[in-house]
């Protein structure tokens, strides 16, 4: 069965991660849980540390798993980010049981510690995904189905994202890449674009989104709207998706 997740980029402008959860909460929608966006935190610890353990008593109180969306580079020139560690003890205090991060260096993949971020990961019991991004390094066809490959040769336990409206913004076939990336797949980030490719309501857009979610276990709504248009929004995933 389809579990539908909510990206707190859904939310309206005016208000916090924190508010907006609030808000999910009580129009009590049919969903599995909520990704967090890092970016939409404190920068400060101390605030963002009081934040994320604020939002995880609500994801308690409604039974949700949280999901964290950090927009930063794992891989580093010949390196894993040193702020990997961070993102797993903020992950942590969200009771949180996944985390997409950006890749990076896809060549260092090869070339860092595998075995460290291996057991990192193992040792907390979490997910790890990449996902194909906005940027030449990180979002063509060519980039994430190569930084796939080094994954796999790794044999680091890093799973995979499928964001459908990046490849429109980046020119490339959400059908093609679907296509050739389906088996990697682990999170469908769902979003459709205009033909000035922003982000639109499912049904408003340039591509038949519909394609892309059957038999996938894991959706997340990952576009801004209005709170009344999210209801029909999320029914919509759910006729389409089962």
């Amino acid at each position: 069965m389809t579990k539908i997740f909510i990206n707190t980029i859904v939310k309206e402008e005016h208000l916090s991660q924190r508010e907006f959860i609030q808000q999910l909460s009580e129009l009590q929608l049919p969903i599995a849980g909520v990704e967090i966006r890092r970016e939409l935190l404190s920068d400060t610890v101390e605030e963002r540390e009081k934040e994320l353990l604020a939002i995880a008593e609500l994801a308690k109180r409604n039974n949700w798993t949280m999901m964290y969306s950090v927009p930063e580079s794992l891989f580093l020139k010949e390196q894993i980010n040193p702020a990997f560690a961070t993102w797993l003890e903020e992950l942590h205090l969200l009771h949180g049981v996944s985390m997409k991060v950006n890749t990076g260096d896809v060549a260092s993949i090869l070339s860092s510690d595998s075995r460290q971020l291996r057991e990192l990961i193992e040792k907390t019991g979490i997910k790890v995904t990449i996902e194909n991004d906005q940027t030449i390094e990180n979002g063509t066809f060519a980039a994430t189905k190569q930084a796939l490959e080094n994954i796999n040769k790794s044999g680091l336990p890093i799973g995979y994202t499928f964001d459908v409206g990046n490849w429109l913004v980046m020119k490339e076939s959400p059908e093609k890449a679907y296509q050739e990336l389906q088996q990697a797949i682990d999170v469908i980030h769902l979003k459709n674009m205009n033909e000035k490719q922003q982000p639109v309501l499912l049904d408003e857009g340039t591509v038949e989104w519909t394609q892309f979610i059957k038999n996938q276990e894991i959706i997340v709504l990952e576009y801004p709207m209005k709170s009344s248009e999210l209801p029909k929004q999320i029914n919509r995933v759910i006729e389409e998706g089962n």
